[in-house]
């Protein structure tokens, strides 16, 4: 499969399909871009800077702790310090 050819929906769902437990990404934007309440697997959105390693190092503690929990398919903000929001609506840009 094309996976770098696919659109964020398209990328979803595909991945649902696959078997993909949840997805993990950087994007900050997707919670705009996709309807959340059809979400098809768990989406964990790191609230970082950088995609390099010294960027996304201090979230794994909470995403360790997060992926040892039962997920369910809505969208999981976690933020630099910890903190995991699970966000079921669009909230307001900042």
């Amino acid at each position: 499969m094309r996976w770098e050819e696919l659109s964020n929906g398209h990328l979803l769902n595909a991945a649902a399909a696959a078997g993909f437990e949840a997805i993990l990404c950087i994007d900050k934007n997707l919670e705009y871009e996709q309807n959340l309440k059809t979400l098809p697997l768990p989406v964990i959105v790191l609230d970082a800077r950088t995609n390099a390693v010294h960027g996304l190092a201090p979230f794994a503690p909470a995403l360790l702790n997060l992926l040892s929990t039962k997920l369910e398919a809505v969208l999981y903000f976690v933020e630099e310090n910890g903190t995991v929001i699970r966000v079921l609506h669009p909230r307001r840009r900042p």
